[in-house]
């Protein structure tokens, strides 16, 4: 996954961004199969837009960030290598707390 010269699409969201159902192709993995890319799925069931907006900078800022949805996954993301980012915003209402 690290290794390939595509550029990678990074999906920042809620459980509408990362949901693993058995037999079907969710919207980052169905979007970075017809743009060519390699998907980073970012989501993370619950979260709210404050989460979203701090996994971003962490991502453009830190070139690394550590996802723990569905398991504890680590990604190295060079700003070079990255080709899109989009972010499916959740309600204004859902907040974000810190455990």
């Amino acid at each position: 996954m690290f290794g390939s010269s595509r550029k990678k699409l990074i999906a920042i969201g809620c459980s509408y961004t990362n949901y693993a159902r058995r037999h079907s192709t969710h919207w980052p993995e169905f979007l970075a199969e017809h743009l060519d890319m390699e998907v980073v799925n970012l989501g993370d069931p619950g979260k709210g837009n404050s989460y979203m907006f701090s996994i971003l900078q962490d991502v453009l800022m830190l070139n690394k960030i550590i996802n723990s949805w569905p398991k504890r996954i680590e990604f190295n993301i060079k700003n070079e290598d990255i080709g899109l980012v989009v972010i499916m915003w959740s309600e204004f209402q859902r907040m974000d707390f810190e455990s």
